[in-house]
């Protein structure tokens, strides 16, 4: 609990004069903060550069001094492929569900894959229109 004890007046050294560094240090506990702030100072150890790049994959030369020494390393990344946001509307079909059409049924006759509904069935047509005439 001492560890993690934080008072208004005890701030952390800063090995760096990052803004993020200066905020992190004032959100993380001691401990937490000194963790963060060696693999701060780590990171600036590498040099990244970009060797390569087009429009979906991009290769970064990652370059680190080791005792004099000149270490390389070659990264791809790649473009993330587009997602949906969650709750953005309908829900995404599958390759079945997209090929398959339902067939429109009459309820008028009862006929399934007809071109019409029960406001234009041939079938009521006719027996309307023999009502109408009186038979």
């Amino acid at each position: 609990m001492k560890k993690d004890h934080k008072d208004l007046n005890e701030k952390p050294r800063l090995k760096t004069l990052y803004p993020m560094e200066t905020s992190i240090s004032e959100l993380y506990t001691h401990e937490m903060f000194y963790q963060f702030q060696e693999q701060l100072f780590q990171s600036m150890a590498y040099k990244v550069m970009i060797k390569n790049e087009d429009d979906y994959y991009c290769v970064y030369n990652v370059e680190r001094l080791k005792g004099g020494g000149l270490r390389v390393c070659d990264h791809g990344i790649k473009e993330p492929l587009p997602v949906r946001a969650k709750g953005c509307g309908k829900r995404m079909k599958g390759g079945k569900e997209k090929t398959v059409k339902k067939a429109r049924r009459c309820h008028g006759c009862g006929l399934t894959g007809q071109s019409h509904d029960k406001r234009n069935c041939p079938a009521l047509v006719n027996v309307y229109l023999l009502l109408m005439i009186g038979y």
